[in-house]
């Protein structure tokens, strides 16, 4: 409908175009070409336009590089380099940056976890045992299982993924469980005991 489409646009060819004749003409031009990169209503206004661009990470990236390229994008559509005031609602969007909030909401509680179950563990070997020196040698103990996983984590170039943050929740769970079931057994052996045969 080329005719529609010549209507539309007054006779333009090109970009920039009269203000008054854009939405007519885009739409025009959309649904001449069948163009899936604008969203328009009535065939007349155009809602949303889709431009496409190749980014330079993968949904599988490390999330550091996910973090260093959504904020590059971020800071071109909201620095001085932005598109024209007159134009709201600019927004990035890809598959790429789907699980990017997730690995990160993942990361913070894997580090917030590991301090949370360090910080019980030595309450509750402190409140059952009495003991200062037990409780210091469990948080030692905790904190050497979990520094040593992660050291083995870094040490074979493996990023704290999605699955490496649930893992690491179970390991802190694991290594607290653990040690407090020795903790338990040493404090509360019965008889009176020196501490050499306990």
């Amino acid at each position: 409908n080329n005719d529609a489409y010549a209507e539309s646009c007054e006779g333009a060819t090109g970009l920039p175009l009269p203000e008054e004749n854009f939405h007519a003409c885009a739409a025009a031009w959309s649904i001449d070409t069948g163009s899936t990169t604008m969203l328009q209503r009535n065939g007349t206004t155009i809602e949303a336009i889709f431009f496409y661009y190749t980014g330079r990470v993968r949904v599988d990236s490390p999330y550091a590089e996910l973090k260093d390229e959504w904020n590059l994008v971020e800071d071109y559509l909201r620095g001085t380099d932005a598109p024209d005031p007159s134009v709201s609602g600019v927004f990035a969007a890809s598959i790429d940056f789907w699980w990017f909030d997730t690995n990160g909401s993942m990361l913070r509680s894997a580090y917030q976890s590991a301090g949370i179950a360090l910080a019980f563990s030595g309450f509750v070997v402190l409140l059952s045992s009495r003991s200062f020196i037990l409780t210091l040698f469990a948080l030692i103990t905790i904190a050497y299982v979990l520094v040593s996983t992660t050291a083995m984590l870094v040490a074979t170039g493996w990023t704290l993924g999605f699955l490496e943050s649930i893992c690491f929740a179970i390991l802190i769970g694991i290594s607290c469980d653990f040690v407090l079931h020795f903790c338990h057994a040493y404090a509360h052996l019965p008889g009176n005991v020196s501490r050499e045969v306990r």
